[in-house]
This record gives structure tokens, sequence and C-alpha cells, in this order.
């Protein structure tokens, strides 16, 4: 038997002259344990308030011009009124998380312009909404978590709006 399986054969025995060389306490434990488990607590505590305006909040703007073109075409096309319905959720999503994380963003200087784009045909509305999608897509690469998801869905949405549902 070799030093080491003897060593070993004594600490499973339980030998107290030899157990705390191998093995912590339970108070080096439990020491151990709450300053890993506080480490990810205390680095999520460092988000504060951002100085600059919340990107939702041109893609707000965006989807309100969007319903109100929308609007005005409604007897160009049946698949109007499915632009009008999702750009409605769009909406409604993007002002819950707005209001969600108000305090974390600086609100625009002057009320979102929801003023409707000059839109004449279902040519140019397919037009904005791949813009839409666009801008959606700029604001899912500067963001993290829920919200670039949120971003990403109005992307894909928009975009699907535009091929699909309008061609």
């Amino acid at each position: 038997m070799t030093i080491d399986e003897q060593r070993l054969a004594s600490v499973s025995a339980g030998h107290p002259s030899n157990f705390g060389k191998y093995l912590c306490n339970r108070r080096q434990f439990l020491l151990g344990a709450v300053a890993f488990g506080l480490t990810p607590v205390v680095a999520g505590c460092t988000q504060g308030r951002q100085n600059t305006v919340d990107p939702l909040y041109q893609l707000l703007a965006s989807a309100q011009s969007d319903v109100a073109a929308a609007s005005s075409l409604r007897s160009s096309s049946a698949h109007v009124n499915d632009v009008i319905t999702v750009r409605k959720a769009h909406i409604a999503a993007l002002q819950a998380e707005i209001s969600r994380q108000e305090k974390l963003w600086e609100k625009p200087a002057t009320p979102s312009s929801s003023a409707p784009h000059t839109v004449g045909s279902l040519k140019k509305l397919r037009r904005h909404l791949t813009d839409a999608s666009q801008e959606a897509l700029t604001v899912v690469a500067s963001s993290a978590g829920y919200r670039a998801g949120l971003a990403g869905s109005i992307a894909a949405s928009c975009n699907a709006l535009a091929k699909v549902v309008l061609s």
C-alpha cells in the first residue's frame, strides 16, 4: 500500500488527525458558498440610469405612423387590416416595455410625432415596413435580454408583413 493510499484510508476511516488536511470544515465551506453565491447578485446590481433616449421610442413612433398610413389604404387590399392589427400589437408591447423601464431611460425632448407616412400605394407601405424592420434590427444590436427579443420579433414581423402578407 502506498503512502497516498494510507492517507486516504485514514481520512475515510475518520481519524481526526488527518481529516483537516484534505477536507475543509463546515465554516470554510459555507463562507466559500456565500462568497460565490453572492458574486453574481452583487455584479448584477450595477445597472443605472441611461443618459440616452430609450431606443424603443423610435420603434413606437414608427409603428404608430404605420398604423395611420395603413388605415388610409384599407380599401386597397384586405391584407392591410392584418398590417394594422399586427402593428397595433407592436404598439401595445412597446408601450408596456417603455413604461416598465421608464426610470432607466431619458424621455424624448418632444413627444414622438405619429404623423402618417405619405403612402399612396401598397408598394410604399411595404417599403416603410422594411425600413421599420431595419430600425428594429438596429435596436436589437444595441440591446440585451427581453428588449432585444422584443425588437427582434418586431423586425421579423415587419419583414414578414412586407414580404409575405403584402406581396
